[in-house]
């Protein structure tokens, strides 16, 4: 960003597109991005939210998880806990990951391998 005032106006457009998407996917059940482009936009608004956060949406899309639940959706008890990847873009994110994860088991006491499922 060149100056401060296309930086506002970039994190307005992210914001507000990203509120769009979240909408459709979360409310409508209606997607129209693809998860790694909708991470990716969340993304580029995180990093300009830390450089410029006086122009930070006090709803800002980075600061919500999800949104209303369809009534369509059933709930579902997991066998084990279901642990996310906090939008992992890369192997060294994923390692990090890992080791966050290996510290909450060993933290409680858990011995064990874990196994990993991903989508």
């Amino acid at each position: 960003m060149s100056n401060s005032v296309e930086a506002k106006d970039k994190i307005d457009k992210l914001s507000q597109i990203l509120e769009e998407h979240r909408i459709a996917y979360h409310v409508k059940d209606k997607p129209t991005v693809s998860d790694a482009e909708y991470d990716a936009l969340m993304k580029e608004l995180i990093m300009l939210e830390n450089k410029y956060p006086e122009y930070m949406w006090e709803s800002s899309p980075s600061k919500r998880i999800g949104g209303e639940v369809i009534e369509s959706f059933g709930k579902v008890a997991h066998k084990y806990r279901q642990w996310s990847f906090d939008n992992v873009f890369d192997l060294e994110e994923l390692k990090e990951w890992e080791s966050r994860n290996n510290k909450i088991l060993k933290k409680n006491n858990i011995n064990s391998n874990p196994t990993y499922v991903c989508e």
